[in-house]
């Protein structure tokens, strides 16, 4: 049946959606957070089946699009989009963020190897000085396996030679469209996740293969913190996050060491007060944790893998947390993403 299962946002944007907080856009419980939050939050549960014209008309429409299907959260109920919950796919894209003049070099490549885009589009960010597309193959059926999945996107866009945006090689990306009536080609190209994996050839798709499930084995050691970047710093495990921290504690401690106790105190009061959290103040679990993890954050002092499980261990070991609904990653890594926003802007 040629229709596809993905993930589609409601809303229609005429310009990449904003990352600055806007009080239209607050959470249930008052905080601000921007439409570009909102929907990397919500997309997940906004799954849903269509045709290719519908899928190029909310790409005209500027609607942001996941190509894949989760499952549910255990601790929210709800499907979230994250790697480890990816279930399906039957939509390939990418993202050529490097200037490619005109359509037909943007098929080239894959034409070379006997494929074809069936949808290439505008990205926002595209100008005639810097023509910048997303390339979409539509598939004849669901790819179940998550490493053969990634393997594909990244042997395809590596044919691009730098061109085609490397973070987008994961199942769990997902696209913003473009400006109104930005779908520049349309066919009515169906592939297999099977044939592409036969062009590859067996060496070819094992050395994917391989790297993908290098990857992974590094991520199983790396907090995980949603869609948000923490600056210069990226470790690929806690042990390196807590080095990082070290040099960073002794390094502040020289220049200025009643300061750099002060921040010390304040962590350990935190975590302190989080272990022995019962309520009785009359505020909520969620403003507790979310203002500990702003206001620490805020400092931009901590190495936010570090401060993210030391919050996250505090809440873990206080069994007044034990019957909580929320998810305490995501209630942390908010906390911690507007008060590294407002670290930054400082």
């Amino acid at each position: 049946m040629d229709a596809f299962q993905m993930c589609i946002d409601a809303n229609c944007c005429s310009e990449k959606p904003s990352k600055e907080p806007s009080a239209l856009y607050e959470d249930y419980y008052g905080n601000p957070r921007s439409l570009h939050q909102i929907i990397f939050s919500r997309i997940a549960y906004q799954s849903t089946t269509v045709s290719q014209k519908q899928i190029e008309k909310a790409i005209s429409n500027g609607q942001t699009i996941c190509p894949s299907v989760f499952n549910k959260c255990p601790e929210t109920g709800r499907p979230r989009r994250t790697k480890e919950l990816w279930v399906k796919s039957k939509a390939l894209f990418w993202d050529f963020d490097k200037h490619i003049e005109g359509v037909e070099n943007v098929r080239k490549p894959l034409l070379d190897i006997g494929l074809d885009f069936t949808i290439i589009h505008k990205s926002y960010s595209w100008t005639e000085e810097c023509q910048k597309y997303h390339g979409i193959i539509l598939l004849e059926d669901y790819i179940t396996d998550d490493e053969e999945y990634e393997a594909i996107l990244a042997y395809v866009g590596e044919l691009f030679e730098g061109q085609s945006d490397q973070t987008c090689f994961e199942r769990a990306r997902l696209f913003f469209s473009g400006p109104p009536e930005c779908v520049v080609y349309s066919s009515g190209y169906r592939t297999s996740g099977d044939y592409i994996l036969s062009i590859m050839g067996d060496a070819v798709k094992e050395q994917y293969i391989n790297r993908v499930r290098s990857k992974q084995r590094n991520d199983q050691y790396t907090q995980q913190f949603g869609s948000f970047s923490y600056g210069e710093f990226s470790s690929e495990s806690l042990d390196e996050a807590f080095a990082e921290q070290q040099r960073r504690t002794e390094e502040y401690g020289k220049e200025d060491l009643l300061k750099k106790n002060r921040l010390v105190g304040d962590l350990e009061q935190s975590i302190w007060f989080l272990g022995c959290f019962d309520g009785r103040n009359g505020k909520s679990r969620y403003k507790t944790v979310w203002n500990s993890a702003r206001a620490l954050a805020q400092t931009g002092f901590w190495v936010p893998q570090v401060l993210h499980y030391l919050l996250k261990n505090a809440i873990m070991d206080n069994k007044y947390f034990d019957d909580w609904d929320k998810d305490p990653d995501w209630v942390i890594n908010s906390g911690m993403e507007y008060g590294l926003r407002i670290s930054k802007n400082k």
